[in-house]
Order: structure tokens, then sequence, then C-alpha cells
């Protein structure tokens, strides 16, 4: 089982212990889309499989300053493993209320931004 692509689930979904199958297809994935890190992205890559926090920094940080990084395809891959997965569909699916959606954004959107300041100034300086 990829601990890799589990730790990308917990971030994404915030679910443990994803099924070896798909562990099995994302490492394949990787290795068929060539997503091989430089030294810095994977010295930040095992800063973010160590920590969900600095996971969400530094993904907001590359989504911004290096969409097309390797790291971020790596996410992607999960992503995409995941969200075609007929037992994880559901967490793509919105049923709630477009209130409860307004409401979630209020807070969301203040911490995403933050979030995505932080992590280009941890790319940037090399932190």
């Amino acid at each position: 089982m990829s601990s890799e692509f589990n730790k990308i689930a917990n971030y994404l979904l915030g679910i443990d212990n994803v099924p070896d199958a798909l562990g099995m297809h994302y490492e394949k994935a990787i290795q068929e889309k060539n997503t091989q890190l430089s030294s810095y992205e994977q010295k930040i890559w095992n800063r973010m499989l160590k920590s969900k926090f600095f996971f969400g920094i530094y993904d907001s940080g590359f989504s911004l300053s290096q969409p097309d990084s390797n790291v971020r395809k790596k996410i992607f891959i999960a992503l995409a493993i995941l969200e075609s997965n007929e037992h994880y569909h559901k967490y793509f699916i919105n049923e709630k209320s477009l209130l409860s959606d307004f409401l979630q954004l209020t807070y969301k959107v203040p911490l995403a931004i933050i979030q995505a300041v932080l992590g280009i100034i941890l790319i940037r300086f090399k932190l």
C-alpha cells in the first residue's frame, strides 16, 4: 500500500486507509506520468507528507506560483483516482444547501488566501 497515497487522500478527503488497489493505481500512474521531483521539490514533498498543515500551505503556494509542478501533478493524480472511485465519489458531489455553502465560503476563502500567501512565501524563500 502506498503510504504516500494514503496521506494525500487524508489531506484531500480526510479519510484514512484507502484500499491497496487504489494505492497501486497511484503508484503506476506516477511512474507513467514521470513525476520525478527535483531535490528541492522532494524536500518540500517530504515535509508535506509529514504534516497535513504544511501540506495545505505548500499545496496552496504551488497552486499559484508553480501550478504545473510535479508536486501538483502527484496531488491531481491522487485526486483523479479518488474521484473516479465509486466509494469516494460522494465527497465530490455537493448535496448541501446554497445557504450552507455561502456560510462556509465566508470563512474558507480568507483562510485559503492566507494559506496561499504563506505557501508562496515558503516556496519563494526555500523554507
